[in-house]
């Protein structure tokens, strides 16, 4: 099958924006918030930044879960699942009064992106993309 479908680019530009709306706003925006939640909680900025790293880290260990999840589970429960633990982790940090607590949402909210951002885009792009897949990957990622 051809990369030069209007499908294919389709595809491509659904899975862009998926990626957007998720590691986009969760992982790539935190940044902002850095200073007002340090301020807030009374720790420095770079105590606040590990939440985008143990977020980033339970993304990539959750990974092999997600596999396993849509071989036992049909894949649109899986999806919304992970979809709305994250929102209510999201929503949940706005009550934190301790650092830890900030550290175990952002485990939760980590662990339940892979099961609706990475991973089901690379699946999706993988079924897509025959050749080019890296690419199609790199820019939906981008």
């Amino acid at each position: 099958m051809s990369n030069k479908s209007y499908w294919h680019y389709l595809t491509l530009a659904a899975c862009c924006c998926l990626a957007l709306s998720s590691l986009g706003l969760v992982c790539n925006c935190v940044g902002v918030f850095y200073s007002p939640m340090a301020g807030d909680l009374g720790v420095g900025r770079g105590t606040i930044a590990v939440f985008a790293t143990i977020c980033t880290l339970l993304n990539g260990f959750a990974a092999p879960l997600f596999r396993r999840a849509i071989l036992r589970f049909p894949l649109k429960p899986v999806l919304c699942a992970g979809i709305l633990i994250s929102a209510l982790s999201t929503a949940a940090i706005a009550a934190i009064h301790n650092v830890w607590q900030l550290y175990l949402l952002s485990a939760i909210q980590g662990a339940s992106m892979s099961f609706f951002c990475s991973v089901p885009v690379n699946l999706i792009l993988s079924n897509w993309f025959e050749k080019n897949h890296g690419m199609a990957t790199g820019i939906a990622m981008c």
